[in-house]
């Protein structure tokens, strides 16, 4: 089983794509942990759509009652095509072939609540296809999506059209399933390193993209939620005062122009925070390798400055279940290690969000 988990590297200058493998050695069961919810990377999924069922099955029977520890809130679909590997992400008319997981799709949709799966989710929040590792032909490493790409127009049109294309086929796929009424919201597949919402075209970027893509995924399942699950890779030491404070407006003219931009188009929440829910990345796994690492503390510094900036209708840590070890991606992380890091937040008054990723909560806690 091979699964792809895009790495944010060193200071917004490049970006590692590392393959994370999810048959890590297994680890001692946990006592359930906190309450959360799960992601899970459709496109990557590596074994049978039989060991999905078993997976989501597992999670009804052992992760659904809410008087146990370890409850599973909600679901998170990161996508449901895979990227065609070949497009160019700068086409303004796209000719990408995007393909609807279909087998995985139908394994999963009986669990969204009104199917008939062995249990439902509270919620479960649906991706496209993932064009955060996506390089045009003949850049180098140091363009990345989240600086160079989100400032190309081209770039953003080419994942906005994908992406509705994508939506779309979702639910043309979904009427005429074995569960057609089930209800979903949406999830942003597009992340972000908020750091670089420093740079005044980075944000215009993303906010242009932001407002476009919820007006779009609402023309076809109108008033629902979107998770968005962003993150730092800057420690927040070494963030000057004076870089804080021009990201600190920054980050405010974001959030309050996306509320506004899309009221006219997404009646969710419109006159509290709007229908974006942060669920922000805390980056202690996937930055394991580095020297200095980033700490439970550092994530939850950020997440209390980012909490201050906007009345978010939701706002929760993505603690991250894998660790990185020499580099090599991806391990599911210590079970002590992660519930001290669940309990940690807590104690901080952080909320948990979803999650990434199933295979590695799983290796933790299952029997």
């Amino acid at each position: 089983m091979r699964i792809v988990k895009t790495l944010r590297i060193a200071a917004l200058v490049a970006m590692l794509v590392s393959v994370c493998s999810g048959n890590a050695s297994a680890a001692p069961a946990t006592t359930g942990g906190q309450p959360k919810s799960i992601m899970i990377q459709v496109a990557s999924w590596g074994t049978s759509t039989s060991d999905l069922v078993s997976k989501m099955d597992y999670i009804c029977a052992e992760h659904r009652d809410r008087a146990k520890p370890g409850l599973i809130q909600n679901l998170v679909l990161m996508d449901v095509a895979s990227a065609d590997p070949d497009a160019s992400p700068l086409e303004t008319t796209p000719t990408a072939n995007d393909v609807l997981l279909t087998d995985r799709i139908d394994a999963l949709l009986p669990y969204f609540p009104g199917g008939n799966g062995l249990c439902n989710f509270d919620n479960v929040f649906v991706g496209t296809v993932d064009l955060n590792g996506a390089k045009p032909a003949g850049t180098d490493d140091k363009w990345i999506t989240y600086r160079d790409g989100i400032k190309d127009p081209n770039f953003r049109t080419n994942m906005l059209q994908r992406s509705l294309k994508v939506a779309q086929a979702f639910q043309d796929y979904v009427s005429k399933s074995n569960n057609p009424k089930v209800v979903y919201h949406w999830y942003v597949t597009q992340e972000a390193l908020l750091e670089a919402f420093a740079d005044p075209a980075v944000e215009q970027g993303y906010e242009a993209f932001m407002i476009q893509h919820v007006e779009d995924l609402s023309t076809v399942a109108p008033n629902r939620a979107f998770i968005w699950s962003p993150g730092f890779q800057a420690l927040p030491d070494n963030v000057g005062a004076a870089d804080k404070t021009v990201l600190e407006t920054n980050l405010k003219t974001f959030f309050n122009n996306v509320r506004s931009g899309v009221r006219p188009y997404n009646a969710y929440q419109a006159n509290n925070g709007g229908p974006l829910w942060l669920h922000m990345q805390d980056h202690v796994g996937s930055m394991a390798s580095f020297y200095p690492r980033m700490t439970k503390e550092d994530a939850a510094s950020w997440y209390v400055f980012v909490k201050g900036l906007f009345p978010f209708t939701n706002i929760g840590m993505n603690v991250e279940q894998f660790t990185t070890i020499n580099w090599k991606c991806c391990s599911a992380a210590d079970p002590t290690e992660l519930m001290n890091r669940e309990q940690y937040y807590l104690q901080q008054n952080i909320a948990l969000g979803a999650a990434f990723e199933l295979r590695y909560w799983y290796s933790n806690n299952h029997p």
